[in-house]
């Protein structure tokens, strides 16, 4: 799946105040990071855009979202966590504060 951003192998890693609007595909994967924080994140996709993850996080430690506003369109695989289109595989300390998840399903 294409990805805006990708992040491999990161330590301490800091994003903040971005914002990323109608992806063709995933938002933002995080692999074999630690010590990440993503703060003031603005992901916003169309009700009818599909497979939109707004993350992908695998084999990660210490992952911190705060501050962030999440929306997604239809999902077209089922995850682990379908209702927020985010999928977490071997991932440790997921931290999620103050954020804001919409999964907005198209009517068509």
């Amino acid at each position: 799946m294409v990805q805006i951003l990708s992040f491999h192998s990161c330590n301490d890693l800091s994003v903040s105040k971005l914002k990323i609007t109608n992806s063709p595909g995933g938002h933002i994967a995080i692999n074999g990071c630690y010590g990440a924080k993503f703060s003031n994140l603005v992901i916003d996709s169309p009700p009818n855009s599909p497979n939109t993850d707004g993350f992908d996080i695998s084999a990660s430690k210490n992952i911190l979202i705060e501050d962030s506003t999440i929306q997604t369109g239809n999902q077209s695989q089922k995850n682990i966590s379908y209702y927020l289109n985010m999928i977490y595989i071997n991932t440790i300390n997921l931290i999620f504060y103050r954020c804001i998840y919409k999964c907005i399903v198209s009517q068509s």
